[in-house]
């Protein structure tokens, strides 16, 4: 683990007190779990709480397989993913939110509501409106969850997944002192940084953090480095959230009568799609749950402004009409199933990367088009 980073020494010291030099540094520490200050010192560190960001927490949670009881917090993705790890290993799962919406930034009431009927389906207790005061303890270990009026759900592990910041307590000044430019490049000398530990929203963004990796990567050897931005002022989501293959693009959640309008699918089984336009009648949001075999395109048509009368018609046929033969394609991951976007231009032999589990595969000739299969 890193303790410190010197910049003016050009070195790394380890927690054991190893000191490594180095040439170029890439900070890609992503987020830690923010301590809860207010529940007098209880919260994150007490044994029994994890905020499922390591593999040394997943672990924790593996053991109670079969049995046990797991409590959940947080409007973040680490929460959907731990309230979906541990209802597949047969606890006894109760997620509490916050508000009347999961992830209330990101899907709306329709996206929202496919996900609850996920977690019901998997036996997931769902409570809405939950105020967490504190964690409650016994013996010196977590043992369940206080809400603010006073009901208490009994846990053998608790996710306080509800808040997190940079971890860059190692450098100099810590993470106040991370101020990233554009181009990733950091207030030292050949120091980058790329990740979650940028601070960019939404957190816990993996197909972000893989773009800013290359492109830091890049910089660091002295290669060239592509024209555009590391650090995109259009936010991208794309993840699964319990077993559902999601993309968020944009602004995707419109508060009533704000001036952006939309245009939506109505929700067939777990399949939604929804585009949202400015008052200038501009592209600046997309939401896609089930299918996301669109997403690239709509990030690119949000990116440059498009508007709705300069759209791909064939796009939109496809966004919008479910008998329209698609040209927009994806694939599924054989390892997570999640739906992997495919460039219009995409054939037999290209390599292609699934941003969620991070398998890569080659794509091939199916019965039914291109299908993907294991790279060696």
């Amino acid at each position: 683990m890193v303790h410190a980073v010197k910049p003016e020494e050009h070195i790394v010291v380890t927690s054991d007190d190893a000191a490594l030099e180095y040439d170029r540094l890439i900070v890609a520490t992503g987020l830690a779990p923010r301590m809860y200050a207010a529940w007098d010192g209880v919260g994150v560190g007490l044994p029994g709480v994890i905020s499922f960001t390591n593999l040394d927490e997943a672990t924790q949670l593996r053991a109670l397989q079969g049995g046990g009881r797991a409590v959940v917090f947080g409007d973040t993705l680490p929460a959907l993913q731990m309230v979906q790890a541990a209802s597949a290993l047969g606890l006894e799962v109760t997620y509490l939110a916050a508000g009347e919406r999961i992830l209330p930034n990101v899907l709306d009431d329709d996206a929202s509501q496919i996900v609850a009927n996920r977690m019901r389906a998997a036996g997931v207790q769902l409570v809405w409106t939950a105020a967490v005061a504190g964690i409650v303890q016994k013996d010196e270990k977590a043992c369940g969850v206080r809400l603010a009026d006073g009901k208490v759900y009994s846990a053998d592990i608790v996710g306080a997944c509800a808040s997190y910041e940079p971890a860059a307590d190692f450098l100099p000044g810590g993470a106040a002192a991370l101020r990233i430019a554009e181009d990733l490049s950091t207030p030292w000398e050949h120091v980058w940084a790329a990740g979650d530990v940028v601070g960019d929203e939404p957190p816990f963004n993996w197909l972000r953090a893989w773009r800013q990796g290359e492109r830091a990567a890049l910089a660091a050897c002295g290669s060239p480095v592509p024209a555009s931005p590391g650090r995109s002022t259009v936010h991208v989501l794309n993840c699964q959230a319990m077993g559902l293959s999601l993309a968020a693009i944009g602004q995707t959640v419109v508060p009533y009568r704000s001036g952006p309008t939309e245009l939506r699918t109505d929700v067939v089984g777990e399949f939604y799609k929804k585009l949202v336009f400015s008052a200038d009648d501009r592209l600046i949001g997309a939401l896609l749950v089930g299918n996301i075999a669109e997403a690239g395109a709509l990030e690119e048509a949000v990116k440059m402004g498009v508007g709705r009368a300069d759209l791909d018609p064939l796009l939109l046929k496809q966004l919008f009409e479910p008998t329209y033969r698609p040209q927009y394609l994806g694939v599924q991951c054989p390892v997570c199933r999640h739906e992997i976007q495919l460039e219009p231009d995409a054939k037999a032999g290209d390599r292609v990367t699934c941003p969620i589990c991070g398998v890569d595969f080659e794509l091939a000739e199916g019965e039914q088009g291109l299908q993907v299969k294991a790279t060696h």
